[in-house]
């Protein structure tokens, strides 16, 4: 039985390689959602979308009544959406905290009202900047817990 997988952010550097490692390497029902801000809907990702007939939803998923497109159970659920990059933060810092935020919120008030089997959450190197200032840490930190 095929699983059904979600990645929501399947379009940026992460999400993407995640997507074409799955659809390589295993047999599921793979979903991208993705808003394309970052213009990063190429060639080489339309020809990974075609190949395995992966279903895109495009959209702006900061806001709640964009997850009505998505269907209500998935095996897996991969988070990768986010608004990154150091010249973002600087230029428009709230909006870079809202729309973050907003995708945080809002994906796991759906998670919570769906039928979900695993989540994976993934971050950006902005957010380790502080977790540096204040304790320390090296990057990258190591994985073994303290």
């Amino acid at each position: 039985m095929r699983k059904k997988v979600l990645i929501l952010g399947g379009a940026g550097f992460i999400g993407f390689n995640i997507t074409k490692y799955l659809a390589e390497n295993r047999d599921y029902e793979l979903t991208i959602a993705d808003n394309f801000m970052k213009k990063n809907r190429d060639d080489l990702f339309d020809e990974l979308v075609s190949k395995y007939a992966i279903k895109v939803i495009e959209d702006d998923f900061s806001y709640p009544e964009v997850y009505n497109k998505l269907d209500n159970a998935y095996d897996q659920v991969y988070m990768m959406a986010a608004l990154v990059g150091v010249d973002n933060a600087n230029s428009k810092p709230h909006e870079v905290i809202r729309i973050n935020t907003s995708l945080a919120l809002y994906t796991l008030e759906w998670i919570r009202r769906s039928k979900i089997g695993k989540v994976i959450f993934a971050s950006t190197s902005e957010n380790y900047a502080g977790t540096v200032d204040a304790f320390g840490y090296k990057i990258p930190t190591r994985r073994k817990c303290r």
